[in-house]
């Protein structure tokens, strides 16, 4: 996919704070707790955080370039940097972002759901076979508290997508639980191996990430300031 409009890199103002971006997970919203909570704790820090809605068009016929394009126009100003800071699946489209916008300059990824097919066969388990031929997927859908079907095209269309690991140039922090059984450690480890700009930071936590959240925020502000969002 292409930038939307043509961008100079030496047409980026480095001087100004860049903007903020939170990019929520599947099945969540702009809405969650998580979001809310880093958009009230950055407010109070003088920093308005953007955070689109990734369910376009719906849940139940999510489409990750749909996706993209929504996160992406969020990157409104053309001469403007921006961090971006994803969870779970908003964490690889933060990253694939990165790949694509010279205007991004960090990431903070949440426990990304980095290598999304082998993720998809994980999460379906001995059910793989049987949800793909009724064409349809089971995923927690936060906003309903109850299970939604996403059509197995979202699935197979991002395994085919997501080739590789991303490969950014820009400052990231990775925080990850050590308990996650949504999303393997190891997925991050290995990211973060192979991407030496990036930092990991490991906690005693599961997938939501939610157990010390305040310790969590102060780890993404440490990292926030020195990229100059905020003092």
């Amino acid at each position: 996919m292409a930038p939307l409009a043509p961008i100079s890199p030496q047409s980026i103002d480095k001087l100004a704070p860049p903007g903020l971006l939170y990019l929520h997970g599947l099945g969540s919203s702009p809405s969650s707790p998580k979001a809310l909570a880093v958009v009230e704790h950055y407010a109070s820090l003088g920093c308005q955080v953007e955070t689109p809605n990734l369910r376009v068009p719906t849940l139940e016929r999510l489409s990750f370039p749909a996706s993209l394009a929504t996160a992406r126009s969020c990157l409104r100003e053309p001469e403007r940097r921006y961090v971006v800071i994803g969870s779970s699946l908003g964490g690889l489209t933060a990253a694939r972002m990165a790949e694509l916008e010279p205007r991004i300059c960090g990431l903070v990824l949440l426990a990304p759901a980095f290598s999304f097919e082998r993720l998809a066969h994980l999460w379906a388990g001995d059910t793989w076979d049987a949800q793909l031929a009724a064409g349809s997927f089971d995923v927690d859908d936060s906003l309903t508290g109850g299970t939604c079907r996403l059509w197995a095209n979202f699935v197979l269309e991002l395994c085919r997508l997501d080739q590789g690991l991303p490969r950014v140039q820009v400052p990231t922090l990775v925080v990850h639980g050590r308990q996650d059984p949504t999303v393997p450690l190891e997925h991050s480890l290995e990211w973060v191996r192979a991407n030496p700009q990036a930092e990991l930071g490991e906690v005693d936590d599961d997938h939501d990430l939610m157990a010390d959240f305040p310790a969590l925020l102060r780890l993404m502000e440490r990292f926030t300031r020195r990229l100059g969002c905020h003092e």
